[in-house]
């Protein structure tokens, strides 16, 4: 540990460093300067209001423990708040980027009822966050991750119906946004440029993410679907770039997948169970997979440029309407299953 460090803490009722405190309101913030700094807090109790905010920045490279900031918070109760800055500063309602460190580690676990939040902002590169939340009630994250290879992962567990927002720059990785599951609709956003990104929504169903990717892949697997009227609900806001890998996954019923924009790359989705729809609107570039298994799914697919298109439907009642202008170079494959008493539709205008 960085022994030059500067430590400033203003506490009201709290224990710093690895103390605890019984009991709320709670308020606590931490800041570290110098590189290498180290904060750990605890707090623990049947009542909530816990807020912990923990700002580092320093000029290491993150190439040793002594250049590295770490900061871990641990909340037990109802209605937590902790903020996790490295290389940046919270001023409410939004985080302010500093000086760009290194090598930061982040951890956050929350465990209890509803009303608890968690966020960390870390500017800089090879950067690890870690966000933990479990128990009854709607909890929410935020993560934000600046340029470099940053690392990613966030478990959302038990019956609430979680929030979690990601925004990831340069080569960074989600590993797995890993497991919202639950018996509520779990959402999430989440913003890529570059990078890996693997996303599992299980549960009940009725979970909803929104994506944005550019030159990267990502993966999401929605399972559960159908919980009263709701299906798993997956938008792509934007798909660019060549390189870029985006695949989709539901099972369950009343799944649908909507692509708002993709103007390069690969985009594979995959629908099981019945009444689905997948709908993909200005296709400028790129190419479109489309596997729909079940009775009654939908596929509509608008081509605005050139680009390629296959599409597979098998069960019955299936339905698929593709169109775009005669000027523009498409190729499409089309293979519809149905049977003679339940029989398969296509439209296709060009």
């Amino acid at each position: 540990m960085n022994t030059s460090r500067t430590l400033l803490a203003t506490a009201i009722a709290f224990a710093l460093g690895s103390g605890s405190a019984i009991g709320g309101p709670n308020t606590s913030s931490v800041q570290g300067s110098g590189g290498g700094n180290y904060s750990t807090t605890t707090t623990t109790g049947s009542t909530g209001d816990s807020a912990i905010d923990i700002y580092q920045v320093g000029e290491g490279t993150g190439a040793s423990d002594a250049e590295r900031n770490r900061a871990i918070v641990t909340q037990g109760a109802a209605s937590q708040t902790a903020r996790i800055g490295q290389g940046a500063t919270y001023d409410a309602p939004d985080w302010t980027a500093g000086t760009a460190t290194k090598g930061n580690v982040a951890t956050i676990t929350q465990s209890g009822g509803a009303g608890s939040t968690a966020s960390v902002f870390q500017n800089g590169g090879t950067n690890t966050a870690s966000v933990t939340q479990s128990g009854t009630g709607i909890k929410t994250v935020t993560m934000t991750q600046g340029a470099g290879t940053n690392v990613a992962t966030l478990t959302q567990s038990g019956d609430g119906a979680h929030g979690a927002t990601i925004t990831q720059s340069g080569s960074s990785t989600l590993n797995a946004l890993s497991t919202q599951s639950g018996a509520n609709a779990n959402t999430l956003t989440l913003t890529q440029t570059g990078g890996t990104a693997r996303v599992n929504q299980d549960g009940s169903g009725g979970h909803t993410a929104t994506l944005t990717q550019s030159n990267g892949s990502l993966t999401v697997n929605q399972t559960g679907g159908g919980a009263g009227v709701l299906g798993n609900q997956a938008t792509v806001t934007a798909l660019s770039g060549a390189g870029s890998s985006l695949t989709i996954n539901q099972s369950g019923i009343k799944g649908q997948v909507t692509v708002d924009s993709m103007s390069g790359g690969t985009a594979a989705f995959s629908q099981s169970g019945e009444s689905n729809t997948l709908t993909a609107t200005n296709v400028s570039q790129g190419s479109v997979i489309v596997l729909q298994s079940g009775d009654n799914t939908v596929a509509t697919l608008a081509h605005t440029g050139t680009g390629t298109g296959n599409l597979t439907q098998s069960g019955d009642y299936q339905s698929a309407q593709f169109s775009g202008t005669s000027a523009n170079s498409f190729t499409g494959t089309y293979s519809i299953n149905g049977t003679a008493a339940a029989p398969a539709n296509i439209v296709a205008n060009y």
